[in-house]
């Protein structure tokens, strides 16, 4: 075999390698995940069967006008329920059985823990090589309070997954991307001037470090956001909701001097 040959060869098994090796990633962190969600006696945290429930309601009845039992809150009046996460909710939806069992909420856990894994490796084995694929196991032992949030069934796993995700699209110029992964943020997780407040770090990044000033970053990231809080199916509700959470509830908090 020539040179150019054996060269093509090996390119072409780089990426199924690069593949498989993150498939044993996910693999091995499904399987942890998993043991320890079937043994855990309930769901770690109540908001788990708050989201759990919400995703069982979209998918026998659809999407509700209003969330009738908390009807004293702004979940309650009618008008269109302002859900905060509604992909969330919706990804949720097929795990969500029709009684009180939650092993599909289990489950539902156990894929995003691994699709966590994949997400830290990703970038961890382009940095480190295959080395890299030990950091998100590595993790979990080195940081305060990540085995307990991972077995917390809460939108902040989905957050996480789509901020590395994001991260991964604007390290590697892929602004388009990025955008869109602006929409989907939006649309599952209440903070998502977070996501929005980093793309203008990585912007400014790019303007100092590298003197290019990537204009289209902010704009596919703003008009991701944007478009994803047109279409909540409570909008212009879930506005009012956001700014009650993010907005007043610290100017309140900050009057009781808390």
């Amino acid at each position: 075999m020539t040179g150019r040959h054996a060269g093509a060869g090996r390119g072409r098994r780089a990426p199924l390698r690069g593949a498989s090796e993150l498939a044993a990633v996910f693999a091995v962190a499904f399987a942890t995940a998993w043991f320890f969600a079937v043994r855990t006696p309930v769901l770690v945290d109540t908001d788990s069967y708050y989201h759990l429930a919400v995703g069982r309601i979209l998918r026998l009845e659809g999407w509700p006008e209003a969330f009738r039992w908390a009807r004293f809150s702004l979940l309650g009046p009618p008008g269109g329920f302002p859900d905060k996460e509604p992909l969330f909710h919706l990804l949720l939806a097929p795990f969500a059985g029709a009684g009180p069992s939650t092993s599909g909420g289990r489950l539902a856990l156990a894929l995003l823990v691994a699709a966590l894994a994949v997400a830290v490796a990703v970038p961890a084995r382009r940095l480190l090589g295959r080395v890299g694929l030990v950091v998100p196991f590595a993790l979990v032992p080195l940081a305060l309070d990540v085995p307990d949030r991972l077995m917390r069934l809460r939108p902040e796993l989905l957050s996480l997954l789509l901020l590395l995700v994001g991260a991964e699209l604007a390290a590697r110029g892929r602004d388009r991307a990025a955008g869109a992964c602006a929409f989907l943020y939006t649309l599952s997780y209440t903070a998502f001037h977070l996501y929005l407040a980093l793309v203008a770090l990585w912007f400014l990044w790019s303007a100092l470090a590298e003197s290019r000033w990537r204009w289209a970053l902010p704009l596919y990231a703003g008009l991701g956001a944007g478009l994803a809080l047109l279409v909540h199916p409570a909008f212009p509700r879930n506005l009012e909701f956001w700014a009650v959470q993010n907005v007043r509830l610290f100017d309140y908090v900050a009057s009781l001097g808390a």
